[in-house]
Formats: C-alpha cells, sequence, structure tokens
C-alpha cells in the first residue's frame, strides 16, 4: 500500500514510498539521523525538551538536534504544535523510515532511540508534581520498550513498563497498571530470573494493583506470598524488603476486611524495622520501590 499508486484517484503523481523518499533526500544528516530515531516512537505528541537529552556516547547538541526538527518541518516530515512546545510525526512517515532501516537501507537507530527515552524518563521524578511530564514522555517509554530489543536493553524496557505501571496505580488506573507491571514481571523474569531481588520487587507492585480490582484478593494474595519468599531468599528474613511486603500483606487484607490478618502482618513488619533500626517511615507504605 506504501508503494501503490494511482494518480487519476489520488491526484497525486507518486506514492506515498517515494514522495517520503524524495523528501528525505533533501535532508541533511543531522535531521536524518533525527528522523530516523523518531520513526521508533509513538505517534503521540513528542515534547520539544526531548532533544536537550543526549544519548549515550553522543555530546549533548541541543541546538543542532532543533536545527534539525526545523529542517525536518520545513519538508513537511512533521508538524509543530503552535500552541504548545511539542510536535508530532504521521504515522506513516514514521511506518516508512522504520521499513527502510529494517530492510537495512538506512541505519537503525532504534537501540539509540530507546536509550534517548530511557535517558529522558529517568530524569523526570517520580512524585505527584512531575506527572505532566511523565505522561508526555509516557507513550514512547511504553512503544519503545516493546520493541524487538536484546541484551541490556530488556532490562531497562522491563525498566520502563514497571516505572510507567507504578505511575498508573498512583493514578488509580489500575486496568492499565495492572497490564503494564504484568508485562514488566515477564521481561525482568526473563533477564534476572525469577528468584531475583528485581523479580519480587515488580512482583509485589502488580499484586499491590490486583488487590484493588474487583474479586481478585487471593491472586493478589499468593503473588505477594511469591514475592515475600524471593525477597526473604535475596535479602534475608529480617530485611528491609521483607518488611515492606509483610506491610503490603496487612494492607491487602485490611481491603478485604481481615483485619486479624492485617493486624498480625503489619505486626510482623513493625517488629521487623525495630529490631533493625530501619526506617519505618520508608517501610511502613505500600511497595511503590523501583526496581
Amino acid at each position: 500500500m506504501l508503494a501503490w499508486n494511482e494518480p487519476r484517484l489520488t491526484q497525486y503523481p507518486a506514492s506515498l514510498a517515494i514522495t517520503w523518499l524524495t523528501s528525505f533526500e533533501q535532508l541533511g544528516e543531522a535531521a536524518r539521523t533525527l528522523l530516523r530515531r523518531l520513526a521508533w516512537l509513538s505517534p503521540a505528541s513528542i515534547p520539544e525538551n526531548l532533544l536537550e537529552v543526549a544519548i549515550a556516547g553522543e555530546a549533548p547538541n541541543p541546538g543542532g538536534a532543533f536545527d534539525a526538527l526545523v529542517e525536518l518541518e520545513g519538508l513537511s516530515l512533521l508538524n509543530r504544535s503552535s500552541e504548545a512546545h511539542q510536535f508530532v510525526v504521521h504515522r506513516l512517515v514514521q511506518e516508512v523510515t522504520r521499513l527502510r532501516q529494517e530492510l537495512a537501507q538506512e541505519p537503525d537507530e532504534r537501540v539509540a532511540a530507546f536509550d534517548w527515552i530511557y535517558r529522558a524518563f529517568i530524569q523526570i521524578p517520580q512524585s505527584t508534581g512531575f506527572w505532566d511530564l511523565l505522561e508526555q514522555i509516557a507513550p514512547h517509554a511504553e512503544l519503545i520498550a516493546r520493541v524487538n530489543l536484546s541484551g541490556e536493553t530488556l532490562k531497562y524496557a522491563a525498566f520502563l513498563l514497571h516505572q510507567i505501571g507504578v505511575l498508573r496505580l498512583r493514578q488509580m488506573a489500575f486496568v492499565d497498571a495492572e497490564r503494564l507491571l504484568l508485562e514488566s514481571v515477564l521481561l525482568t523474569g526473563d533477564f534476572y530470573g525469577k528468584r531475583s531481588a528485581e523479580f519480587s520487587a515488580c512482583l509485589a507492585n502488580l499484586a499491590n494493583t490486583i488487590i484493588r480490582l474487583p474479586g481478585r484478593y487471593s491472586e493478589a494474595i499468593n503473588l505477594l506470598n511469591q514475592a515475600l519468599n524471593i525477597a526473604k531468599e535475596c535479602h534475608g528474613e529480617n530485611s528491609a524488603e521483607a518488611a515492606r511486603i509483610y506491610t503490603n500483606l496487612g494492607f491487602s487484607d485490611s481491603f478485604s476486611g481481615r483485619v486479624s490478618d492485617a493486624s498480625e502482618m503489619l505486626k510482623t513488619a513493625e517488629d521487623i524495622v525495630f529490631e533493625n533500626n530501619l526506617d519505618d517511615k520508608e517501610i511502613l507504605a505500600v511497595n511503590f520501590s523501583n526496581m
């Protein structure tokens, strides 16, 4: 379809692919590289301040990146907003650009695009006051985390999905949070192993989400108990990580009206905190910990 054209029907003399290629050949190298990276992002709006984020191994050059953006706009390969510092790349332009990279007709920039979004995302604090900034990056982080990557990038993809899932959990968007955290659990288990501390932390947050969905109490408790057993193996019976999960179990029991069980779990967490001089403000809270 990208290559198809019938001038009598389209009222245009060339196919989309040929039209794109004609524009692409007019670009300088910096603009070409930028477009190749933008092709791997979501069709959602992209904040212009993303251009200020340096990719690993490259010197920061926001001025040069902005010039490349203007060059792409000049050839109508993207549209900039007149009201906000954002721009959009048409999904068909992205599709053709990705396809040429997959066919080795252009250098493949998917790993660079992933590093770009990952670095942008981790620079934004996770606190409530920064949710608007996180929301601007979230659709791109979610999409790029699912690109066919391998090796170390799988670890960072799991982290991105985990953090976006936690964001959705804090926003009480529990269905979206479950979907994202489940993906993160699977990637984390593949990369770190299913008896790892990272897997335990991710599993606990998945359980913290599921407990808030109707009729999912037993499933959530089972996941929390799995996470607790792994945390004990990795950190010890009286570790801060174990205390956090006991706290999660206590809150989960309280959600379901199991007052006696909740009191027992919270008492266990308090005992660990007291006996090991741990920071109770850090422990006695629902586990939103990073992996």
